[in-house]
C-alpha cells in the first residue's frame, strides 16, 4: 500500500461511531486540531472555515499515511502563528508540583497558577483520539 503524505492545513475526515465522523486540520508539531461538529456526509472543505474547534492534540499520523483517515482537502492558514496548537502543560512525574509550558517545541517552566485552563501536553495513537472524541459534548 502506497503511503499518504500529507501537509500542515490538510483536513482529514476522522471516522468516529457507525457512519459518523469528524474533521480535523493537521498543524505544526505533529498535531492536529478537531472541528466542533459532527457530520453524516461529506462536507464542502469551505463549510468548516466557520466551525469552532473542540481541541487541538497531539497524534501519531499512522492513520493519515496509511489512508484509514482520509484527505479530503485543505485550509491554509492566515498565518505562521495559527498553524501551532495551542500552548499545553507539562507536570514533571517524580515532582507532581513542578510543571513546564509546552509551546512550539519548547519548554517553559510554569507555575500551577500559569497552567490553569491549559490542556496538558498528550500524543494521541488514532483510536485514542478517536476515544477521546467520543467522550466529548459531541456524542453525549
Amino acid at each position: 500500500m502506497k503511503r499518504v503524505k500529507f501537509k500542515i492545513g490538510d483536513i482529514v475526515k476522522v471516522p468516529v461511531v457507525d457512519n459518523l465522523f469528524v474533521y480535523g486540520r493537521i498543524l505544526n508539531d505533529a498535531s492536529i486540531e478537531i472541528y466542533n461538529n459532527v457530520f453524516d456526509k461529506l462536507a464542502d472543505v469551505n463549510e468548516l472555515k466557520g466551525l469552532g474547534i473542540l481541541f487541538d492534540c497531539g497524534i501519531f499520523s499512522t492513520a493519515i499515511k496509511n489512508g484509514e483517515w482520509e484527505i479530503i482537502g485543505h485550509i491554509p492558514f492566515e498565518n505562521e502563528e495559527d498553524s501551532w496548537p495551542k500552548p499545553k502543560f507539562i507536570q514533571d512525574i517524580i515532582n507532581r508540583e513542578k510543571f513546564c509550558i509546552y509551546y512550539k517545541g519548547e519548554r517553559v517552566q510554569a507555575s500551577k497558577e500559569e497552567i490553569i485552563n491549559m490542556d496538558e501536553q498528550a500524543m494521541y495513537k488514532p483510536e485514542q483520539l478517536v476515544e477521546r472524541i467520543k467522550q466529548s459534548h459531541l456524542f453525549e
